[in-house]
C-alpha cells in the first residue's frame, strides 16, 4: 500500500489531527481520491471536517474494534469533502493494547497488522490515505506504522514535541520487521513564528542532527496563528474554506473572519504540494493537476 503515510508523532498537540485533515480535504480538491483514518480515541477529525456524530449503538469505536479483529465493517463516512471519506474511530481504540496483549499471549497472529488487513482491501480505490496517530498509545501506533509506506512527522519547536519525534523515530525499529518498506517522508514544523527565520534554521539542523537524515525537514511550515486556527475548528472548517470569507467580511452568526487567515491557508497549501510532489517522485501518487490556491 505505497499511498499510505501515518501522521505521528508521541506528544500531543503538534498538529497531527490539523495536519492530516487540512492536507487530505486540500488533495481531494486537487483530484486525489482520499481516505483519512481516524485512529485517535480522541477522533478530532470530527471537529475539522464536521461530519455527523452518530446516534445509536455500535459506536463508531466499537465498530473500528470490531473491523480491527476481523469480524466487523469500519465505519465508513463517505464524502465529508468531495472525494475525501473517513473511517471514524472513538474512545474505545483505548482498548487495543489489551487485546494486542491477548492476542499475543494466544498465539493468534501478530495484533501489529491488524490495520494493515483492514486497509488491504480498500486502498486500491483511493490515491492516497493518510492516518491520524494517537501521540501515547504504542500499540495503535505500531498499527500505523505496520499499516503506512510513509510516516510524516509534525512537530512544535519545544522539547517535549522533539522527544516525541524521537520516540517516533525509535518505533521504526518496532514495526520494520512486519514492513520493510515504511520510510520517513518527512518532518514538518508546526506553530512556528512566521518572522523567526533563524530560530526555523536552528531547529531544523537539531532535528536532522538528532535524526540522522539531512533533508527530512520539509521546507513548509505551519505558522502559529491562533484565531484563524481556533475559529476554523469551531466552525467546522479547514484552513482554505476559512479563508474563502475574505478579512473584513462579516460571516452571519460569527465574528469577522481573521486578517491572518490567508497566510494559515497557504501553509497548508504549500505543505500538501511539497507532500505530494515527494510521494510522486517515489511513484507512489498518480500525478494530478496540482492543488489550487
Amino acid at each position: 500500500m505505497t499511498h499510505v503515510t501515518s501522521i505521528l508523532n508521541g506528544k500531543g498537540g503538534t498538529g497531527k489531527t490539523s495536519v492530516t485533515c487540512n492536507v487530505a480535504a486540500l488533495a481531494a480538491v486537487a483530484g486525489y481520491k482520499t481516505l483519512v483514518v481516524d485512529l485517535d480515541p480522541q477522533h478530532n477529525t470530527r471537529n475539522d471536517l464536521g461530519y455527523p456524530a452518530p446516534e445509536g449503538e455500535p459506536s463508531p469505536g466499537q465498530l473500528l474494534m470490531g473491523a480491527l479483529q476481523g469480524f466487523a465493517e469500519p465505519p465508513m463516512w463517505r464524502n465529508v469533502r468531495h472525494g475525501l471519506d473517513v473511517i471514524a474511530g472513538g474512545e474505545e481504540l483505548e482498548d487495543w493494547g489489551v487485546i494486542a496483549t491477548q492476542q499475543r499471549q494466544r498465539r493468534r497472529g501478530p495484533p501489529e497488522v491488524a490495520l494493515a488487513r483492514l486497509l488491504e482491501p480498500l486502498a486500491h480505490s483511493y490515491d492516497l490515505v493518510l492516518i491520524d496517530c494517537p501521540p501515547g498509545i504504542r500499540e495503535l501506533q505500531l498499527l500505523a506504522l505496520v499499516a503506512a509506506r510513509f510516516t510524516l512527522i509534525p512537530t512544535k519547536p519545544d522539547e517535549g514535541s522533539l522527544d516525541g519525534l524521537i520516540r517516533v523515530a525509535r518505533l521504526f525499529g518496532e514495526a520494520r520487521p512486519h514492513n520493510p518498506d515504511l520510510e520517513l517522508l518527512g518532518v514538518v514544523l508546526f506553530g512556528i513564528d512566521s518572522r523567526a527565520s533563524r530560530f526555523r534554521g536552528e531547529i531544523r539542523g537539531q532535528i536532522e542532527r538528532e535524526l540522522g537524515e539531512p533533508g527530512t525537514v520539509l521546507n513548509a511550515t505551519i505558522r502559529h496563528v491562533l484565531i484563524p486556527a481556533s475559529e476554523a475548528r469551531a466552525r467546522h472548517q479547514l484552513a482554505h474554506e476559512y479563508e474563502q470569507a475574505r478579512p473584513g467580511v462579516a460571516v452571519p452568526g460569527t465574528t469577522r473572519v481573521a486578517a491572518s487567515a490567508s497566510g494559515l491557508a497557504a501553509d497548508y497549501e504549500e505543505l500538501t504540494t511539497e507532500l505530494l510532489e515527494r510521494m510522486r517522485d517515489l511513484s507512489t501518487v498518480p500525478a494530478r493537476e496540482g492543488v489550487p490556491a
